[in-house]
């Protein structure tokens, strides 16, 4: 529902008129005469324009001309289908999901590393997907969106979801142009390098060869192709892609 209040004019009045309409701001349609300044219109559509303005009647029944119009927006519904779309990068993670019923002017994306953290807002936008990156590699994220409406306002929120980005390739083996830059509270050396498939992106992270000699095996998998991977997620590093040239 949405609540109009107004203030009664100077020298009183004995009724008001109230107009209201969907779709419009210069409303026609008489919903109530009454006394009150305060009206609620209920049974509104989602997402939906209303306008409403005032007539005020006299104590002899003389009508004052309408007052300046006021219209808002309800606010739009949940939007459906939340779910990750395709396999999860090492630093990123798709989004997909579907419009409420009566649609939506934008929509607000949350993400959380999961399962503590607070949710931050990633984006607003129109679409209904998009790409969470500059993710930690082998962690868990926690996602959800809200709609809003022409007027900015938020509708509910959906349930969160779960994402988990895929285990960073971290081998020495796998990467070229290494540069030491310095070391994290664990001590752990931290670089850049570029991988040597995709020469063109620059990242800062670790080596997994340096974590096992330094006995942080729990940290590091070799995968099925040879290659080691690092849980960044038990580490104090993150990896981070630095740019794409």
């Amino acid at each position: 529902q949405i609540t109009a209040t107004w203030s009664a004019p100077t020298g009183g009045a004995s009724n008001y008129k109230v107009y209201v309409d969907a779709g419009t701001s210069s409303p026609t349609t008489l919903r109530t005469t009454q006394s009150g300044t305060s009206y609620a219109q209920t049974g509104l559509s989602r997402n939906t324009q209303y306008g409403f303005r005032i007539i005020t009647v006299g104590g002899g029944g003389d009508l004052s001309a309408y007052s300046s119009n006021t219209s808002l927006y309800t606010l739009p519904d949940v939007p459906l289908n939340l779910a990750v779309d395709g396999t999860p990068t090492g630093d990123s993670i798709d989004l997909t999901w579907d419009a409420p019923p009566g649609g939506a002017s934008n929509y607000k994306l949350e993400y959380r590393q999961y399962p503590f953290g607070s949710f931050s807002l990633y984006s607003t936008q129109s679409n209904t997907f998009d790409t969470v990156d500059f993710l930690t590699s082998g962690t868990q994220y926690a996602f959800r969106v809200a709609a809003t409406n022409a007027d900015g306002a938020v509708g509910a929120t959906t349930a969160q979801i779960i994402g988990q980005t895929d285990v960073g390739k971290s081998d020495r083996r796998l990467k070229t142009n290494i540069e030491r830059i310095g070391y994290s509270d664990m001590n752990i050396p931290i670089y850049l390098f570029n991988y040597k498939d995709d020469l063109n992106t620059t990242y800062q992270g670790v080596m997994a060869q340096d974590l096992l000699e330094m006995g942080l095996k729990d940290a590091v998998v070799m995968e099925d192709d040879g290659y080691y991977a690092v849980f960044y997620n038990k580490i104090d590093v993150n990896q981070i892609r630095i740019n794409n040239n």
